[in-house]
């Protein structure tokens, strides 16, 4: 009987690039969609008493968070798995993703009509974190999982920032 050779660390790394490849998909373009649509109208246009715009470490660390979470977009987009697959619309991870977008989407009106309380920040803290790395996990792209994962640490960071300042 033949025994197999123990993969080196360097092979091991060689077959779990070889599984991904350069292209464009679609559902996770139309995914940076969804998230970059109220941050460009946010840049844009800002409420009157933005909170935000007016304490520089919070800027500094959402700036961080968004640039983190655009890699993880961009890696989920154009740095493809060999086995494309459409996304499962049934499943745990889509659904609670969705129910997260839809949530974050509210915070964004109730932040653009100024209404800014600790439920506001709160929602922005989480939910946007959580639906990249549901849609990640979704697609199952575990490289794009390490950006995305710090954009959902650094986005909770900066919205504590602001709990703690404003509220």
């Amino acid at each position: 009987m033949k025994q197999k050779r123990k993969l080196t660390f360097g092979e091991k790394c060689c077959r779990f690039f070889g599984e991904f490849g350069i292209g464009a998909d679609f559902w996770a373009l139309g995914l940076l969609g969804i998230f970059v649509l109220p941050n460009l109208i946010w840049w844009c246009y800002s409420p009157a008493n933005d909170p935000l715009r007016r304490n520089g470490r919070a800027l500094d660390l959402y700036i961080a968070a968004f640039v983190f979470l655009m890699l993880a977009l961009a890696l989920l987009s154009f740095f493809l798995r060999g086995e494309r697959k459409k996304p499962r619309f049934d499943s745990a991870c889509f659904l609670f993703g969705v129910l997260a977008i839809l949530l974050y989407y509210a915070a964004w009106i109730f932040y653009f009509c100024s209404y800014i309380n600790f439920a506001v920040f709160l929602f922005f803290a989480v939910f946007p974190g959580a639906a990249a790395v549901l849609f990640i996990i979704l697609r199952r792209h575990w490289i794009a999982l390490v950006p995305a994962g710090i954009f959902a640490v650094l986005n909770f960071a900066c919205y504590l920032i602001l709990v703690l300042i404003y509220v």
